[in-house]
């Protein structure tokens, strides 16, 4: 978990007690647990999960974290593990949306499968924290390492589409993954990077 500055309150806001802490670790060591968080916060601490890893990982969940705390890690989370999981959970379910809704459609017409994206309601917030992303990079603000910024923003392939979804049509997966919408930023202006 990671608090903004200032943002823990007292010392039993914190887990570890500690009372300027900004980032804490609840180990889950149950198949459940329930965490107490008390004390003056300016928001909900939002999970940071998997926190440093590096490895692959398949983690489920439940509740899934919500579309907004999937971009609040996106834009401010300081783990760059978190931050590339949020950018790859959010392209990954807006694909698998699009998938679902052209499925029934003369999908081979691009501006079909486009049209979809763009007209996703996760889409345009996504866009924008990606930008927010890039506008870092190019101000070279020690936030994110230009390096990290290809690799994050990267979307999901083929592979990564077909492991969420039943029934496949690969062809339909590939136009998705292949939409101009998704690989130019398409309707919107890309950042001059």
């Amino acid at each position: 978990m990671e608090w903004p500055s200032g943002g823990a309150g007292s010392s039993a806001a914190v887990p570890d007690g500690s009372s300027d802490a900004t980032t804490t670790v609840l180990r889950l060591n149950a198949m459940s647990a329930t965490f107490t968080f008390a004390g003056n916060f300016d928001a909900e601490p939002t999970p940071s999960i998997l926190r440093g890893f590096s490895a692959p990982v398949k983690l489920e969940v439940f509740p899934p974290l919500s579309n907004e705390e999937l971009l609040h890690a996106l834009a401010h989370d300081g783990d760059a593990f978190t931050r590339w999981e949020a950018a790859q959970t959010i392209a990954r379910e807006i694909m698998c949306r699009v998938v679902a809704d052209v499925a029934s459609k003369e999908w081979s017409d691009p501006t079909v499968v486009d049209a979809a994206i763009a007209a996703d309601a996760a889409f345009a917030p996504f866009v924008a924290a990606a930008r927010g992303v890039l506008e870092s990079a190019v101000a070279d603000d020690g936030r994110v390492d230009r390096a990290w910024v290809e690799e994050a923003l990267s979307f999901p392939g083929v592979g990564a589409l077909v492991q969420r979804l039943k029934p496949i049509d690969p062809l339909l997966v590939h136009a998705v993954v292949k939409a101009r919408s998704i690989s130019h930023w398409s309707p919107y202006d890309p950042v001059g990077v």
